[in-house]
């Protein structure tokens, strides 16, 4: 127990500064109708921002190091899914389809010529892009 309330004032200040860009970040969505500056880089500029015009003590470091390490890097991992996620919903069904290729071009059975499909490396009925 003791550990925890080790790290508690600066996850608390981090937690601060998180609820600070989350709000920023409706205001953002409200006045411009989408974010264009996701609630996370905004938390790490106003951690800059608060970094520069006010040092921390020692209290503070254990739970701020704890928050820049562990929980910063979730919620990278968290944003980074967020954006795959939108941008696999926003792509066209053939560039998402197991088994297309986008932008080939179908091609008639070579029935002459029997090693035509080792020599291409590529099924009979579609035509690389050069």
């Amino acid at each position: 127990m003791m550990r925890m309330t080790r790290f508690a004032p600066g996850v608390l200040l981090c937690m601060l500064v998180t609820a600070a860009a989350t709000l920023m970040q409706n205001a953002e969505t409200r006045l411009i109708g989408e974010p264009y500056l996701e609630a996370l880089v905004l938390a790490i500029l106003l951690g800059v921002v608060l970094r520069k015009v006010w040092t921390p003590g020692p209290n503070w470091a254990p739970g701020i190091g704890f928050s820049a390490k562990i929980l910063l890097e979730v919620a990278v991992v968290l944003l980074g899914a967020s954006v795959a996620t939108r941008l696999h919903r926003r792509a066209k069904p053939a560039v998402s389809s197991v088994g297309k290729w986008p932008g080939a071009k179908p091609r008639a059975r070579c029935n002459h010529d029997p090693t035509h499909k080792e020599r291409l490396g590529a099924p009979l009925h579609f035509r690389s892009i050069k």
